[in-house]
């Protein structure tokens, strides 16, 4: 599944920002829904994330304006205990490439940079 974030900016920093608040925002939802449920979820729906096809977030940004795209990956098979979301840049990121943290916190990147460098 793929979610919306808000904003494009120019400088590869500031794009880096708005991914991990995104990131932050869908941990938090999972938590949320795993305090209910006992399990994690894929669907933005179910999680109360706003969905690329939904076309639009409150404030009128659409999936093309953000700056990354949200991928939500539920692990742990049939139980779902446990998720990794990621951050794949729009535009290119040598440093920081895809930013990465799954549901024990582990934060990964695959550009040139260390996570010092990116997290």
């Amino acid at each position: 599944m793929t979610v919306i974030i808000s904003s494009i900016s120019v400088k590869p920093c500031v794009r880096r920002t708005e991914a991990k608040a995104a990131l932050a925002r869908v941990q938090g939802a999972q938590e949320r829904y795993f305090t209910v449920n006992n399990k994690y979820s894929s669907d933005p729906a179910l999680l109360k994330v706003l969905a690329c096809a939904a076309q639009t977030t409150g404030s009128g940004d659409t999936c093309d304006q953000g700056s990354h795209v949200i991928t939500i990956a539920v692990t742990g098979g049939a139980d779902a205990t446990g998720y990794t979301l990621t951050a794949a840049p729009k535009l290119a990121d040598a440093l920081c490439g895809t930013l990465g943290i799954d549901n024990l916190n582990t934060k990964t990147e695959t550009g040139t940079g260390g996570l010092a460098d990116c997290w």
